[in-house]
């Protein structure tokens, strides 16, 4: 399923605007023995922690207190219904707190159709993200993991960085932040050590 991602997921909806791209980001609807769930490695803040349930208004708390995620169909939300071929799509929602205040608020993660697509539909999307010299998805080293305690790992290389990447820890009252030197023997010593991962096994 093809799907539009809110560009702007930084601060209070009501203090900055939906920022909504085209349709690049896919997702996947997984048939179980318990019923349909929504599937996505990518969204929000690294990943859902547990499954959510393909339905209107289906929700799951993070293992974190304050998270929580919400699939919702519904137009699109303050976007321009004329870009969307179907009249309802679906949304997931993000729950979060503003820095400032620690408001609560929902934010829009990315919405999308359940209509089927083709390839000719992601060409042109495709190439731009993933194929093109240029692409951030062909520059970028991307590892995170999810800890029992909801704690996330993750540790983030670019191509304009540099020789280091940057490793972080959120979660569970605990904030670090730091850099990895990009040579081979350092770098494989932390995915060891910090992550329980070989670079044979990548």
């Amino acid at each position: 399923m093809a799907g539009r991602v809110n560009a702007n997921m930084s601060g209070d909806p009501e203090a900055t605007a939906y920022q909504w791209g085209e349709n690049g980001h896919l997702t996947l609807a997984v048939d179980t023995i318990d019923g349909r769930y929504l599937s996505d490695v990518a969204w929000p803040r690294g990943g859902f922690d547990f499954p959510i349930e393909f339905a209107h208004n289906a929700k799951v708390d993070s293992i974190l207190e304050k998270d929580a995620i919400q699939l919702r169909h519904e137009p699109l939300p303050n976007g321009d219904p004329s870009t969307f071929r179907e009249a309802k799509g679906w949304t997931l929602w993000s729950k979060a707190h503003a820095k400032e205040t620690n408001k609560e608020f929902w934010q829009p993660c990315y919405f999308f159709s359940d209509a089927p697509v083709c390839p000719a539909d992601m060409r042109m999307m495709n190439y731009y993200n993933s194929t093109h010299p240029c692409a951030a998805f062909i520059n970028t080293f991307y590892l995170s993991k999810l800890l029992p305690d909801g704690r996330r790992k993750t540790f983030l290389y670019t191509s304009e960085m540099d020789l280091q990447g940057r490793y972080m820890e959120r979660g569970g009252g605990r904030k670090v932040d730091g850099k990895i030197n990009n040579d081979l023997g350092t770098l494989t010593r932390e995915l060891r050590e910090k992550f329980g991962w070989s670079v044979a096994e990548i």
